[in-house]
């Protein structure tokens, strides 16, 4: 039987993290994408979804990477209800280009360690490290904005540089943290959910 939480806490705050990174939802429940190297993000999916809402997954093995479903239409109606879903770009909207953003109920704890949870699901589903450092990329640049607003509240100086997409259509907004002198700080505040990224972070010794 599906329970939901009752108030923002870091646990739910990781998953929706992750959701706006990676996720999507659909009429009959949430599904997060994950690389294949990536089985203890998996696990972590599927621990958040038990603790949370009392929910087992289902994996879906796709092409380079799994999808973990959590099926279930009342967590939709609930997810959509809370202000967790992505926003459409416009009301006849269908298929992919969701907005992602940072929710109210997120924002609104005022606390640290579910602002660090949020960007920690976040950077798992959307990060990568380049050249020792964290860094994250969005395709909309008002997400980009936000993300950055929210690292620099917990103290990270962060860079950004505008790519354009593989595809060419549009811009790439590549949010990085300053210098490796924050790298410490970023892995004892947020990190990755996964190992294979955590251990990419250069440090200062």
């Amino acid at each position: 039987e599906l329970k939901v939480p009752e108030r923002m806490n870091d646990s739910l705050a990781e998953i929706i993290g992750y959701f706006m990174g990676d996720g999507s939802l659909h009429s009959k429940g949430l599904r997060f994408c994950v690389d294949n190297k990536d089985e203890d993000v998996v696990q972590r999916i599927r621990k958040l979804s038990r603790d949370l809402f009392n929910k087992e997954v289902i994996i879906n093995q796709r092409k380079g990477y799994k999808e973990v479903v959590i099926q279930s239409v009342p967590l939709t109606i609930w997810w959509d209800a809370c202000g967790f879903s992505k926003i459409k770009p416009s009301e006849f909207h269908k298929g992919k280009g969701y907005i992602p953003y940072i929710p109210d109920a997120i924002l609104h704890s005022n606390n640290r360690k579910i602002y660090s949870a949020f960007l920690k699901g976040l950077f798992e589903a959307d990060g990568t490290i380049i050249t020792g450092v964290p860094s994250l990329s969005t395709t909309n640049y008002q997400f980009s904005q936000e993300i950055k607003i929210l690292l620099f509240s917990l103290g990270y100086a962060t860079t950004t540089k505008v790519n354009i997409s593989e595809w060419g259509e549009s811009e790439v907004y590549a949010l990085r943290l300053k210098n490796i002198s924050y790298n410490k700080k970023f892995i004892e505040d947020i990190g990755f959910i996964g190992k294979r990224k955590s251990e990419s972070i250069s440090v200062i010794r």
